[in-house]
């Protein structure tokens, strides 16, 4: 599969252009990082924010194999493949993706977190900045989406397209890896926050989809930054991608784990 292909690596490359830099500004630096995991939903948030024009361009920079190589060689701060100048790379997201009043924003998943906790120009921006926690009340449904967008290679949907309604074969097996993923994630962001002593807005998936304005208005807030406008959910660029092969295999799931079947349980 050609990168072109792959809708996941499209996804973090949507804001590697210089279309999507921002002028300079010499307001005080005010960032936010925003704590994922696999599908809980953060393309979502972070286009609905970057569309305010107020919450800078958040996106996943820190993605060693898609948009950090490529934006760090842009910004000419490369050393080769997806190596950069830690502290260049730095100071240019800040310079060309900071909107006017100073807001500036990323997406970090754990493991990228942890590949550069040892930075020190990393950690200063960590202990300068607000923290969103986005993670998934619903784990069943976070592993099926795992599993069905690592199997199909749709990992988002625009706004007009209709749900892949592709099934493939069942596997208990990809259930239970992608159950484990989700899992540790979670567990893992409870012990980073509880070790820095961090207190994060907590944002469930379920509750972004159901009305955006309220998680993205708590993270302004805590930001300073009262002048937001209203989103909707229609607003957004992206949709879920949840469809059919999401039931056929949470009903395949919860029958693998049956064995009172004159009794069934939900």
């Amino acid at each position: 599969m050609t990168e072109s292909d792959d809708s996941e690596a499209r996804a973090a490359l949507a804001v590697l252009g210089p279309e999507f830099d921002l002028p300079p500004t010499d307001a005080p630096l005010r960032p936010y990082v925003i704590c994922a995991s696999p599908r809980s939903g953060s393309t979502l948030l972070t286009t609905l924010l970057h569309g305010t024009g107020r919450m800078g361009v958040p996106a996943e920079y820190f993605n060693p194999i898609h948009l950090q190589p490529k934006l760090g060689a842009r910004f000419g701060v490369s050393v080769g493949g997806p190596r950069v100048v830690a502290a260049g790379y730095l100071s240019a997201l800040a310079a060309h993706r900071t909107s006017a009043n100073g807001v500036f924003g990323a997406k970090i998943l754990l493991s990228q977190m942890q590949s550069w906790i040892g930075v020190p120009q990393f950690r200063d921006l960590l202990a300068r900045s607000t923290f969103l926690w986005l993670r998934r009340r619903d784990k069943q449904a976070q592993a099926l989406s795992l599993v069905l967008a690592q199997a199909t290679q749709v990992w988002h949907r625009d706004r007009d397209a209709a749900p892949v309604e592709t099934v493939p074969r069942f596997s208990a097996g990809e259930m239970r890896r992608a159950l484990g993923i989700v899992l540790a994630e979670d567990f893992a962001w409870r012990e980073f926050f509880t070790i820095n002593g961090v207190h994060p807005i907590s944002v469930a998936y379920e509750d972004l989809v159901t009305d955006p304005d309220v998680p993205c208005r708590a993270l302004a807030e805590a930001l300073g930054v009262p002048d937001l406008p209203r989103l909707t959910l229609q607003q957004a660029v992206t949709r879920p991608t949840a469809g059919e092969a999401n039931a056929v295999w949470r009903r395949q799931w919860r029958q693998s784990l049956r064995f009172r079947r004159d009794r069934p349980a939900g």
